[in-house]
């Protein structure tokens, strides 16, 4: 993560993903692992970086509701069954990877990825609807620009003389 981070310092002096959508997962060897930490990190990281972040979207165990009234929770095929709403979470514990992590936690991940395409979509769609029945410039068209010489004023006052 420190890596990713590091090398997005480039992309903030330019604003570069500026209006672009994001989203973050993360696993680890446990339920919690701070999974919940890596990820607030990595929407602020985006805020930061004028992005959009998009949220998972999907209740605990959505798919497997009855799983969050036992004492074991959801089972390893339960979409979300981690519980968050920042972004997938997959929990593989010490299972090899091959086998891990679970099918709820890919599908999570996966609901989470058409979730980010669908948003991008709607909102590529609403600017390009803007775009063309506004004759207003775009926002970032319209910098102002500095300059050098005083304006010039224009009314004149007239002489009571004429």
């Amino acid at each position: 993560m420190k890596q990713f981070l590091e090398a997005g310092v480039e992309k903030w002096f330019t604003q570069s993903w500026r209006d672009k959508m994001s989203g973050a997962f993360t696993s680890s060897s446990s339920f919690s692992g701070d999974k919940l930490n890596t990820l607030v990190g990595l929407m602020i990281n985006a805020l930061q970086h004028g992005m959009i972040y998009v949220g998972l979207g999907i209740l605990p165990a959505a798919n497997r509701p009855d799983g969050m009234y036992t004492l074991q929770g959801p089972g390893p095929d339960a979409q979300n069954r981690v519980g968050s709403f920042v972004g997938p979470m997959a929990a593989s514990f010490q299972v090899p990877s091959e086998e891990a992590p679970g099918t709820g936690d890919l599908e999570t991940a996966e609901a989470a990825g058409r979730r980010i395409a669908e948003v991008t979509r709607r909102f590529k769609a609403r600017r390009h609807i803007a775009e063309t029945t506004s004759q207003r410039p775009h926002r970032s068209d319209h910098i102002p620009q500095s300059t050098s010489h005083k304006p010039q004023r224009r009314d004149r006052i007239a002489d009571p003389a004429s």
